[in-house]
């Protein structure tokens, strides 16, 4: 019984590692270290200057950075 739960979080884990999604892309609420970040819809840049939360674009309030 116990292997058949091991066996089953394995195929999880393998599953999630296979999604295509992008690793470079952070939304608004997460914290980040300081670094630049450029709004996908706008191509607006906001700075951060130390570990903080990624706040909207103050320019079109967008949501995904890369």
């Amino acid at each position: 019984m116990i292997a058949n739960a091991a066996d089953k979080t394995w195929l999880d884990f393998r599953a999630f590692e296979r999604q295509n999604r992008p690793t470079d892309l952070y939304r608004t609420g997460e914290v980040c270290n300081a670094g630049s970040f450029t709004c996908k819809r706008c191509g607006e840049s906001i700075r951060l200057t130390k570990t903080d939360q990624i706040p909207a674009c103050p320019a079109c309030e967008g949501r995904k950075f890369f």
